[in-house]
């Protein structure tokens, strides 16, 4: 192939921003920037450069290199808005969660005074890409059976990176990247953000037996009689494949027999609290002193902690409301807050005939 072909240049183009683009993210993000994940991030954005170069050598000329020079300006772009985004927020964003990163909309002088100055070295690589395509005339390459031939080794190159995520038991990540953090430092930008916006396209469920266990007779007082009848007919009729799995798997987990604490609170009436950021300099005898009463005469959870949720506090609440895991790329309280919640905790109260009430921002 020719160097100053238009298929050789913007191989050499595209991998030279999508590298130096991934290193200074690596660089403002993780350390170290140097480990085994940045082999497989390489053979990516190698196999991302023929891949993209190779589609973009098949058009015509002027197209072609319209879409390179948008890929250039795109991936640095995006490294920018997500190193911001992180510093304004505290976290990153992913396509699911975009609404979150919309509202940047609302505040962007705040969203680049979060922004480091040494965040705008990344605009340097595509850059100087510019000043390359300029300094250096390219031609139409007529070489398409070499050019397909380079595609086909990009596609091989991407297989070897894929093959090195299942190696090292990345494979959920890889196929479900939520933990963005994670995902970037194992995947890279670029690698991500395919992930990321094909995600709902592929299947990536795990099978649940379907059969259900056969009823056993028990007469150990603590434990739970429960008839499931209509709900087996229920899922007996369900046409959905996937809610069938999930009751399937539901109703074979063994119910919690029960114990001292079982029925604690008849008769009684429950306050409960979930604070944020609190800190046990808040708890002093003479200036909080009510709060210190909440903490000695209730329950007090010190044990608890929570991984950063895209919304920290609310999916928080949500864990301890409803008994559930939230989606890490979106706010799930705010996501499903019309949803039905049979068994949340206010909803077992409201069923034993207790007048239930939630507060939340103020």
């Amino acid at each position: 192939m020719d160097r100053k072909g238009f298929f050789i240049q913007s191989v050499l183009k595209l991998f030279f921003v999508a590298m130096c683009t991934e290193l200074l993210f690596r660089l403002f993000t993780f350390s170290p920037v140097f480990d085994f994940a940045l082999i497989r991030i390489t053979l990516f954005c190698f196999a991302y450069s023929l891949i993209a170069a190779g589609v973009c050598s098949l058009l015509p000329q002027w197209l072609g290199k319209t879409i390179v020079l948008l890929l250039n300006l795109f991936i640095p772009i995006y490294a920018f808005f997500q190193l911001g985004y992180n510093e304004l927020m505290g976290h990153y964003v992913s396509l699911k969660s975009a609404g979150q990163g919309a509202k940047t909309g609302s505040y962007v002088g705040p969203f680049f005074q979060a922004v480091k100055p040494w965040f705008y070295t990344v605009f340097i690589p595509p850059l100087i890409a510019i000043i390359w395509s300029v300094a250096v005339r390219e031609h139409k390459e007529t070489n398409r059976i070499g050019i397909i031939l380079f595609l086909v080794i990009g596609l091989v190159l991407n297989a070897g990176a894929v093959l090195t995520v299942y190696a090292s038991q990345l494979s959920t990540l890889y196929n479900n990247p939520v933990y963005i953090n994670k995902s970037f430092m194992e995947f890279g930008l670029a690698r991500f953000l395919i992930q990321d916006m094909t995600s709902d396209f592929r299947n990536t469920e795990e099978l649940v037996d379907d059969e259900t266990n056969e009823d056993t007779e028990d007469t150990d007082p603590s434990v739970r009689q429960i008839d499931d009848s209509e709900w087996i007919a229920a899922m007996e009729s369900e046409e959905d494949e996937d809610i069938k799995k999930i009751d399937s798997y539901l109703i074979n987990r063994t119910s919690t027999k029960f114990n001292d604490m079982t029925g604690y609170y008849e008769g009684k009436n429950l306050v409960y609290i979930l604070v944020e950021s609190l800190d046990y300099m808040a708890f002093d005898e003479e200036l909080t002193p009510t709060l210190c009463k909440l903490r000695d005469e209730g329950w007090f959870f010190s044990n608890h902690y929570t991984p950063r949720y895209n919304c920290t506090t609310g999916d928080t609440g949500f864990i301890t409301e409803v008994d559930l895991i939230p989606d890490n790329a979106i706010c799930t309280e705010n996501e499903y807050a019309e949803n039905a919640w049979p068994n949340g905790i206010y909803q077992q109260f409201a069923n034993k005939g207790y007048k239930t009430s939630a507060f939340h921002n103020w």
